[in-house]
């Protein structure tokens, strides 16, 4: 009787420890990613798959703003179909400046310079038309949907529609 008494906290401590390599394992809690942002840990962390690599910034910028292009629309609801309203958006670039163009089926064009684009946020400061120079958008990309969040931070959901 007194070895089963002994072997319990064994296998207590060690179910403890297979919940938490799990949780950690599972990024419960960001627990995973905390861990692995410390330098000391982030090249094991690499190595053994829990994160991925770094991405190089001006890289991983401009895939962000390639993401925003296409066509983005409503989201299916209450029985409506998706995309029965739509607005398209695009990325050029001048020089070192990147903008960001919203195109509606209206003939509406605005466009506003990126003041930012990192961690799947866009933010931009209108320049026209001249009514809403310097309004503040932000666009947050989230898998299959676009979050355009205005000035006021109402966010509107869209979902890609195609081209």
């Amino acid at each position: 009787m007194t070895t089963h008494r002994t072997l319990w906290p064994a296998i207590v401590a060690v179910a403890v420890f297979a919940a938490a390599a799990a949780s950690f394992a599972n990024n419960l809690g960001g627990a995973r990613n905390a861990a692995c942002a410390l330098p000391a840990l982030n090249g094991s962390c690499v190595k053994y798959g829990l994160v991925a690599a770094a991405a190089d910034p001006p890289a991983a910028r401009a895939a962000l703003l390639d993401r925003v292009e296409g066509v983005w629309g409503n989201a299916a609801k209450d029985g409506a179909a998706a995309c029965t309203t739509t607005l398209r958006y695009t990325h050029t670039t001048r020089g070192e400046e990147d903008f960001i163009v919203l195109h509606m089926p209206d003939g509406y064009e605005s466009v506003g310079r990126v003041a930012s684009a990192e961690n799947g946020s866009i933010f931009t400061r209108t320049l026209t038309p001249a009514s809403e120079t310097g309004t503040q958008w932000e666009l947050r990309l989230e898998d299959d949907r676009l979050l355009q969040v205005d000035n006021v931070n109402v966010a509107t959901p869209l979902v890609k529609c195609g081209g």
